[in-house]
């Protein structure tokens, strides 16, 4: 029979159906009697239920012309940061944490398959929550905002790249998180990106306000729906309907594509295409001029723009 102690360590696998027969049995039993538990298993609860909306974040500033490059290298595995392990792994969940932590550390020269496709499935088990931007001062913001704005993730951003917090892992030890952006294969490679898309992973510490350490993964298979034609031609007539895209557009602005920006969702293991992004863009005038560049983030489903995130490429 579990304590209270041990129904604490299972109550968040116990919400995400991952514990065995018996384990789920346990703790039942254990809830029946324990009314601080329930208590626990329902904030707990609540909590998940409401943070089921992603957090959109754009890069501050547009990175250098060898970001790209940079890039590549990382992900061909020519420069190899080194994360360090927190702990020992005691718990089902703690242990897949701690298995892509070791994946970090390799000295492979590339990513094999086999370890690409262990890293996405523990990522997408692990324990984690979808970052809700009305959660303020939550840790989980706050790493997601300490990541977003730091040097060494800017830097591995291809230019001019909207990114989107999907993740932040629960931390292994206190204070020390995992936040994850993913890059859809699309915004970078264009149309003929086939199932690619790129992770970020930054590891954040929320008491130091900084980041420890980050590394870019290509992932293959990363079940990234494109757009259909449906989809960009109405992601277009929307965001083109809209007064201050409109504004945008009279200043000589061009649509120049559209992306998915896809999120998690919170006990899913697929992306889920809700969002568009229309990537306008003024052409520059003269060699000295600056192209004007802005992401509008139309919902699908709603059919409204819901942000217009605008930033200099020099």
């Amino acid at each position: 029979m579990v304590d209270c102690k041990d129904a604490g360590e299972l109550l968040v696998s116990y919400l995400d159906g991952e514990l065995s027969t018996g384990q789920k049995e346990a703790v039942e039993l254990h809830l029946s009697t324990c009314h601080g538990c329930r208590k626990d298993l329902e904030a707990l609860s609540a909590t998940q239920n409401k943070m089921v909306h992603s957090f959109q974040v754009a890069a501050s500033k547009a990175p250098s012309p060898q970001a790209w490059a940079r890039l590549q290298q990382r992900l061909a595995g020519d420069q190899q940061p080194k994360l360090a392990i927190f702990g020992q792994a005691k718990s089902k969940a703690k242990a897949r944490i701690h298995i892509i932590r070791q994946g970090f550390v390799s000295q492979q020269p590339a990513w094999k398959p086999a370890l690409v496709a262990l890293l996405v499935a523990a990522l997408v088990a692990a324990l984690a929550l979808v970052i809700s931007p009305y959660v303020a001062q939550s840790p989980e913001v706050l790493a997601a905002e300490i990541a977003q704005n730091d040097p060494q993730v800017q830097e591995l951003l291809p230019e001019g790249t909207v990114i989107r917090v999907v993740k932040a892992i629960r931390p292994v030890e206190r204070g020390i998180f995992n936040v994850l952006f993913l890059i859809p294969g699309e915004s970078i490679w264009g149309e003929d990106h086939g199932d690619s898309a790129v992770l970020i992973d930054a590891l954040v510490d929320v008491r130091e306000k900084k980041v420890l350490a980050a590394r870019a993964l290509k992932v293959e298979a990363a079940h990234v729906t494109p757009l259909t034609r449906i989809e960009k031609d109405k992601a277009v007539e929307i965001a083109s309907a809209d007064p201050e895209v409109q504004d945008v557009l009279v200043t000589g602005a061009e649509i120049r594509r559209v992306i998915p920006l896809p999120f998690f969702q919170p006990s899913d293991d697929t992306l889920t295409i809700t969002v568009a992004g229309v990537v306008l863009a003024t052409a520059p005038i003269g060699s000295q001029a600056s192209v004007g560049r802005w992401i509008v983030e139309v919902d699908l489903v709603e059919e409204r723009v819901i942000n217009i995130v605008e930033y200099p490429l020099k």
